[in-house]
């Protein structure tokens, strides 16, 4: 039984060294011409440009709660202003990453610039929508002038709290569609699969030749 179990050890390590003997010569040449195509293809990729700036979104003005919310939720803010940049939201903050990749960086600039422009002018608009509801329903409480000097103080604050403003815009250049490493590593294995998968479709052809006779 174990005599038998070597034999078949020795005849499948046989027939290994065979294929590699027989193949060598057609899994080489065909990894160098998959290798050399995807790399030709790598290099051929376009330089681009990545802008990105953060945006610090402002609050809502509430008379009822302490709890500062944002005048626009991230998910709102990535639905509506994503049409010219990408938007992701900062965890746990009320900070928002704006990026534009293409392949000129006045445009990427632009991108955001705009985006920017869009997300600054709706949070005003918001703002200023609650402070005159809020305005209006000040008056018709008719309260004192203590309490209405109050209430000026928590405008003046919540005016503050509600500014939204933007960092410096940062430009980056991304060689090869920024995609070189992992598009040599898609390469190479690609080349190593299709390498032995054509030296074993020959050696399976040489194969069928072989029982015809």
């Amino acid at each position: 039984m174990k005599a038998n179990e070597f034999s078949n050890d020795d005849i499948s390590i046989f027939e290994i060294y065979n294929f590699f003997a027989r193949q060598t010569r057609t899994i080489i040449i065909t990894f160098l011409l998959v290798l050399a195509i995807g790399l030709g293809y790598t290099a051929s990729r376009p330089t681009l440009y990545k802008s990105t700036s953060t945006v610090t979104t402002g609050n809502s003005l509430s008379l009822y709660s302490d709890t500062l919310t944002p005048l626009e939720r991230p998910e709102e803010i990535v639905y509506k202003y994503s049409r010219t940049a990408t938007i992701t939201p900062i965890k746990n903050t009320n900070i928002v990453e704006v990026s534009s990749v293409t392949e000129d960086p006045k445009q990427s600039i632009e991108n955001i610039n705009l985006t920017v422009k869009k997300i600054t002018e709706s949070q005003k608009t918001i703002y200023q929508t609650q402070e005159q509801n809020f305005v209006k329903y000040v008056e018709l409480l008719r309260i004192s002038d203590a309490a209405n000097t109050r209430i000026l103080d928590i405008l003046q604050t919540a005016s503050k709290s509600s500014n939204t403003y933007s960092s410096e815009i940062l430009t980056e250049e991304l060689p090869y569609s920024g995609k070189f490493k992992i598009n040599l590593v898609l390469v190479s294995l690609s080349a190593v699969f299709v390498a032995f998968f054509t030296g074993a479709v020959k050696e399976l052809f040489r194969r069928v030749r072989e029982s015809k006779y």
